[in-house]
């Protein structure tokens, strides 16, 4: 079925899931490669192999639950990866049903709600389809040789802060796809496990779990295949208001360069960034702190 015969059809997500599940777990399993598919990530999840092996069960089982709205989401294995000596980032990997389903769910959008997709899903390099970091550059490149000034910015603790219930509301309210809403919370509410955690020493562990204890609960978690997908769904508002603007500029994920050929002009795009993003509960540092830098043309 071609992509306009799908938005014509306007199917459901189970029937989107029996006609597309074969397909996007082949894909799924040659993009891990043969050495990540015989991996996991937790011994209470079964690796990718293993999943393809029974994949006529578990197809069974994931679309008979999708259509009784009984579909249920595991808990997250959180990864801990150093940043310096004494910090860690916490990256979340899903089941391999979960990032199964996620990957068929961000398909279905695109191609049966896709006038809803576009509305928010092309402004982010970082999501897939849309050129990449190569694409940015690309375009990074032109708009500085026709712009005197550039700002970087960066969201602050971008994924971390992402507000969970204003991300349900939006999607109730743009996306309103019947009977769906169960499915698409219990999505955006998935958090890693405490029996999940996985430390070489008991001061490690105290560390990771306390990292756990902070971000639980809020915010959108990184290492899911859907997340920077819905960060472009939290800024749809936010980026419609610096299209309004004639703002021109790039983002990739949470970093943003804005142009402008004054000097007063960067600061005034600045001061509407900040503001509009404070409306979501979103922040980005003064210039000269952090990333917040002005760059003039040489």
């Amino acid at each position: 079925m071609t992509l306009q015969e799908h938005s014509e059809t306007g199917m459901e997500f189970y029937q989107y899931c029996q006609q597309e599940f074969d397909a996007e777990l082949s894909k799924f399993k040659t993009k891990l490669g043969k050495k990540k598919s015989a991996l996991t990530y937790h011994s209470k999840y079964i690796t990718v192999d293993e999943f393809f092996e029974d994949r006529e069960k578990y197809k069974v089982e994931i679309i008979n639950s999708i259509q009784l709205n009984k579909f249920k989401f595991d808990p997250l294995t959180p990864i801990f990866l150093p940043k310096d000596k004494d910090s860690y980032r916490m990256v979340c990997v899903p089941s391999v049903k979960d990032r199964l389903i996620q990957n068929l769910f961000m398909s279905y959008l695109k191609e049966v709600h896709s006038n809803q997709y576009k509305r928010f899903a092309t402004n982010d390099f970082s999501l897939k389809g849309n050129g990449g970091v190569k694409s940015a550059h690309d375009k990074l490149i032109n708009l500085r040789k026709n712009y005197r000034y550039a700002l970087k910015t960066d969201i602050s603790s971008f994924f971390d802060e992402l507000n969970r219930q204003t991300i349900l509301h939006l999607f109730k309210t743009k996306i309103a796809i019947p009977n769906f809403d169960n499915f698409f919370k219990e999505m955006i509410n998935a958090d890693p496990s405490y029996k999940f955690l996985q430390a070489t020493s008991e001061d490690q562990f105290k560390k990771f779990s306390e990292i756990l204890k902070v971000k639980r609960g809020k915010g959108i978690r990184q290492g899911m295949p859907i997340a920077s997908l819905l960060a472009s769904f939290y800024l749809q508002d936010f980026e419609a208001i610096l299209a309004k603007a004639k703002i021109n500029y790039i983002r990739y994920a949470d970093d943003l360069v804005v142009f402008a050929n004054k000097r007063e002009e960067i600061k005034n795009y600045f001061d509407l960034i900040r503001a509009e993003l404070l409306k979501i509960q979103l922040h980005i540092p003064d210039i000269g702190v952090g990333k917040s830098k002005i760059y003039t043309q040489s």
